[in-house]
Order: structure tokens, then sequence, then C-alpha cells
């Protein structure tokens, strides 16, 4: 049997526009015939995205076609196309340039309609891809699973490039670093606030990696922040985030770990509980950042920590056992 593949546009005059797609055959039925394979499923979605694009660009550029004001009809001063890399493969967009019309006296004398919507040469989709996929795996092996999976045009230099444009973005929008004892405008009395959701604990650490090319090391900090329950009995409970940061390079560590509790739904009068060992490294960062927060010492990293510096100088070593107690709480949300 054959099969053909072809997409419609319809516009909203109800003219149609079609397009040949694909065209397969199948003959015995077989594990290796069934359905669409890779390569066929990569040249539909390609060849699909360039008539929806065609489409989508000659549309809104008939819509542009006349001027707002007087609506003249702009003339052409000149054709071109620019190259839009999308997640379903690279295409060509129409770019022309129009003279402005006589009764527009601003600007220059000729424009791009394309200008006011046209950000950039790479769609989100494709960018989004990239650096989710880029966060957990090298460079190198994203653009690999780009090409072996979809129709797109990626490499190694470009994901790297775009990752840190989307880093260096997101670092302007974070906004200041959380100054010690400065809590957000003034806390809302507790009864004027609704119920919380469950306590909210974060987990944090730090350990030491060695750099790369064998240049020494540098300080982790990591953690967890996990929500206990969601009042709303409707409600999901959100999944758990983690954090980590590099001790002697990021200038917003309070900042971060803060915007990452708001987004689990923080509110000023819902419990914190912070777990640490206790270092000035991990305290700097829970100190002072919520009103409503307990600071527990995580004896058993510190009993760790103490054998194993016990094990390597003994004949040093004179701590006695360490007992575990709560520590207290001030009302300020150190520890006592």
């Amino acid at each position: 049997m054959k099969f053909r593949v072809e997409v419609v546009c319809i516009n909203d005059g109800g003219q149609e526009h079609r397009s040949h797609v694909l065209e397969m055959e199948r003959r015995q039925l077989a594990m290796e015939t069934l359905g669409l394979t890779l390569c066929e499923s990569k040249a539909m979605l390609e060849r699909v995205q360039e008539f929806v694009v065609a489409r989508q660009t000659a549309e809104n550029l008939e819509q542009r076609r006349h001027c707002q004001n007087c609506g003249e009809r702009y003339t052409a001063k000149g054709g071109g196309t620019i190259g839009v890399k999308t997640l379903f493969g690279a295409v060509e967009v129409a770019n022309p340039r129009w003279n402005r019309c006589s009764c527009q006296q601003d600007g220059t004398k000729t424009f791009r309609p394309t200008a006011a919507w046209l950000r950039g040469t790479t769609s989100p989709e494709l960018l989004y891809v990239e650096n989710k996929w880029a966060s957990l795996i090298p460079f190198a092996k994203v653009a690999d699973l780009l090409q072996e999976v979809l129709p797109a045009d990626a490499n190694h230099e470009t994901i790297r490039r775009h990752v840190q444009a989307t880093t260096e973005r997101m670092e302007e929008e974070l906004g200041e670093e959380r100054q010690l004892n400065l809590f957000d405008g003034e806390r809302v009395e507790q009864e004027e606030q609704p119920l919380p959701d469950g306590p909210i604990t974060v987990g944090i650490d730090g350990g030491y990696v060695r750099a790369s090319h064998k240049e020494g090391f540098f300080e982790v900090i990591a953690g967890r922040s996990v929500v206990a329950f969601r009042r709303a009995a409707d409600d999901e409970v959100p999944e758990s985030k983690c954090f980590g940061y590099v001790q002697t390079y990021d200038e917003k560590p309070r900042r971060r770990l803060y915007e990452l509790m708001k987004s689990q739904g923080l509110q000023d009068n819902q419990q914190v509980v912070f777990m640490s060992d206790g270092g000035e490294d991990v305290r700097r960062v829970q100190m002072y950042l919520h009103p409503s927060s307990e600071h527990w010492i995580d004896w058993r990293s510190t009993s760790l920590c103490a054998s194993r510096c016990c094990s390597s100088r003994p004949s040093r070593c004179r701590a006695k056992p360490i007992e575990p107690r709560r520590p207290r709480s001030c009302p300020s949300g150190s520890t006592a």
C-alpha cells in the first residue's frame, strides 16, 4: 500500500493552500515496517515546518502591505530572505524591504516589515530544548542528539553560546542579592495571611570538586528544597527542587535560594526548616533569609567529618562523642 501525506492551510477568507509533504510505500507488515521510520518522520516534520512558515509569513506580509494612516500600498524596495533555525529544521523567512508611505515623515525611507515580530534567528522552542538538555549532558552530546532525532541544525559551539546568553539574561532578571536581616517590605500580620502550606525543608551542604586539567579544587554548595504538603486537598504537592552554585564565584546565592523557595509557594508565615552541618559558608546563605525559619544541625555529617579527622590524625584527636540536640531558634531566624 501507498501513503501520501499532505498539509492544507485554510486562511481567514476560506481559501485553501495545499502542499505535498511525503509519499511512502509499505508492502509486508513487520516490526521494521510498522509506522514511520526515523528518516521519514524527520523529513515530514521538516517539510511541514517549511510550508507552515511560508504561509504564516505570506499572510503576515499581506496584512502589513498597506499604510495604517492613509491605506496606500507600500512599494517594494527589494526582496530577500533570512534564515531562522527552528526545532524542526532551518527555514527561510521572507524578509523584503519596502518604501515608507509619503504620509510618514518620521523614520528611515525604507523598512523591513518582518522587524515588527522577528527577534533573533533561533526559535524559542529550539532554545528551550537546547538549554534543558545542556543542563544534563555535554554540549556536543546535545548537538548529536538533536541531529539524530530531529531535523534540527545544531553544533556544540552554537549551543554553548545560546546557553550562556540565556544564563546572563536569567541573572539580570534575578535581581540584587538579599542582604542580611533585610526582608521584602513590611511583614503582613499573621492573622491577615492565608493558611500556609506544609513546612519547606531545605537541606544544604558543601563539598570540593576537582577543577578541569587538575588545576586545583573549588567548593560547590548544593541542596534540595522540599514542600511537605499543600493546604488545599486538590492541589498537587510540588516536586522538590535542587540548587547548586560555586561558593567563590556566585554573587547572589541568597537571592537564588530565596527565589527557588518562592517558586514553591513560600509565604511569610510558612515554616521553613534549614538543615546543614553548620559550616560558615552554608550558614551565611540561610541566615536571616526567612522570618519564620528554623535551623537544624545535621549531626550525622558533623560526626562523619569528625570521624575522618580523628582517623587521619589520631594523635591530635581529643574530641568527645557528640550528643545530638536541637538548636534553639531565634525570632529573627538565626540559630542560637
